[in-house]
């Protein structure tokens, strides 16, 4: 795995229609951008490996901020994507680390570190059982993204 670099990926954010809209983005490879259009207003990382990406990215709304994670082929079309957060939640996206087995960890929110994994063909996934807590995605019976983290609940404000 390897860092992708922001000239290499990046995204345009796309205006929403109003306020109840949640945040997306048009990718864009080298400066031209796609067709693919994901979830999120920040690109916070991109990680690369045997031709796909993982790319990180959160709606840049204070105390409600998502962590996307999409996977990506190599011509940058979705494959799948979850998401990291719960409403009156908050979280800073750091710490990116790159594991020799291929795994992806970082801090994000519930005081824990939160690895990703990409397999490389789908794997069985049990909806509402396989995921920790804080982890949303479609439902979906099998899936590439592994998703491990054990968040603390946020103390009542």
């Amino acid at each position: 795995m390897h860092v992708i670099p922001e000239a290499r990926l990046s995204i345009q954010p796309i205006r929403a229609q109003d306020d109840t809209a949640p945040p997306r983005s048009r990718l864009c490879t080298d400066g031209q951008p796609t067709d693919t259009i994901v979830a999120g207003a920040v690109r916070e990382a991109c990680v690369g490996s045997d031709g796909c990406y993982l790319l990180f990215m959160t709606d840049d709304i204070p105390f409600e901020d998502m962590l996307h994670i999409h996977l990506l082929d190599s011509e940058m079309q979705l494959i799948e994507s979850a998401a990291i957060g719960a409403p009156c939640a908050s979280g800073t996206f750091r710490s990116l680390q790159l594991g020799d087995s291929g795994a992806v960890s970082f801090e994000f929110m519930g005081g824990t570190t939160w690895t990703v994994r990409v397999w490389d063909r789908p794997r069985g996934h049990i909806p509402f059982f396989s995921d920790p807590r804080g982890v949303s995605r479609e439902l979906r019976l099998r899936s590439r993204l592994q998703i491990d983290g054990a968040p603390v609940p946020e103390p009542a404000r």
